[in-house]
Order: structure tokens, then C-alpha cells, then sequence
């Protein structure tokens, strides 16, 4: 990633922020796997949340037509699809599709970029010392 420090750290944070707000990236992880981790597919993720999870976010909408989504993120360049046909609810396959590259995405944030030992998500990163990580 080719940004100056303060853009760099700008989106860090912003990228720190989408995972742990309310009903942000870590809450929708949580709702997938499901109250004993146990994946039940009793889940139903609605179009709309799934609208608002990503809008507003360091995701970027790569436009791609015939109801498809395409996002990428700006940070850890995880592509995120799914299709988007008029239905109220997200298909469970297609969210457990979405919920494995929101983990992984996670992942890289949190192990390799910040560099979590102990605590992950419990308290901000140190940003300086991330933009050394990208």
C-alpha cells in the first residue's frame, strides 16, 4: 500500500472501527456461528444488513452488474461477492461464503497488520506500529 502516514493510519482506524462497532464485522461473524459456535444455519442475514455492514466502510463497491456485489478492501485486499436478486434474505451457503472471507480478512487485520498477541479487539492497535506490518 502506497499512502502517506496519515492516510495509512486513517485507514487502519477506520478498518479497526468496521470490525468492532455495533453490529459490525465481529458482531456478524458471531451471528453466523451462532450462539454455541456450533454454525447452525438458523441464521437469517437480511439484504439490508448486509448493506449496511459494508456501506460507509474501507470496503470498496467494484460495481459489477446483474445483482452481483463485488467488495474489496482497502487494507487486507479480501474480495468479498455475492449476488443480490431480489430476495429479503441472504442464501445461509452464501453467508457462510461471506463469513469465511470476513474471517479471513480479520484475520490478516488482526494477526499480520496489527499484530494481536493477547486481547485481540479489546483495545485499539498502536496504528504506527501497524503501517510498518502492510
Amino acid at each position: 500500500m502506497s499512502l502517506d502516514s496519515s492516510s495509512s493510519t486513517r485507514l487502519l482506524k477506520d478498518s479497526y472501527l468496521d470490525a468492532t462497532r455495533k453490529k459490525g464485522l465481529i458482531d456478524f461473524t458471531k451471528e453466523i456461528r451462532g450462539q454455541k459456535n456450533d454454525f447452525s444455519g438458523k441464521y437469517q442475514i437480511k439484504l439490508s444488513d448486509l448493506h449496511n455492514l459494508f456501506s460507509e466502510t474501507v470496503w470498496e463497491d467494484e460495481k459489477k452488474t446483474g445483482g452481483h456485489i463485488k467488495l474489496k478492501h482497502k487494507v487486507t485486499n479480501v474480495v468479498i461477492e455475492y449476488k443480490n436478486h431480489g430476495k429479503n434474505t441472504v442464501d445461509p451457503g452464501a453467508a457462510l461464503d461471506i463469513f469465511d472471507q470476513v474471517q479471513t480478512h480479520l484475520n490478516i487485520l488482526g494477526n499480520d497488520i496489527f499484530a494481536y498477541k493477547t486481547r485481540n479487539w479489546k483495545q485499539e492497535p498502536v496504528y504506527q506500529k501497524a503501517i510498518s506490518n502492510l
